[in-house]
C-alpha cells in the first residue's frame, strides 16, 4: 500500500514535469514561428555566424587586430 502511495507520487511528478516541458517547448516554437518575434532574429543570427566563418585567414587577423585596437583604449 505503501509502495503504491509512493509509485503514484511519483508518477504525477514525471507527469507534471512532462507537462511543463510540453509547454515550454509549444512556448519555444510560438517564438520561433513568429517572424515578429524571434523568428527575425534567429535568421539574422544564423545568416551573421555563416558569414563568419567563411571569412578567409587574413579577414580574421585584421578583426583579431582590430578588437586588440579597441580593447586597448
Amino acid at each position: 500500500m505503501v509502495q503504491a502511495a509512493r509509485d503514484s507520487e511519483q508518477a504525477a511528478k514525471q507527469k507534471a514535469a512532462a507537462r511543463e516541458a510540453a509547454l515550454l517547448e509549444c512556448k519555444t516554437r510560438l517564438l520561433l514561428q513568429d517572424k515578429d518575434l524571434l523568428g527575425k532574429v534567429v535568421t539574422d543570427t544564423v545568416g551573421n555566424i555563416e558569414k563568419k566563418q567563411a571569412r578567409t585567414y587574413e579577414e580574421l587577423q585584421a578583426e583579431q587586430m582590430e578588437a586588440e585596437e579597441v580593447s586597448r583604449k
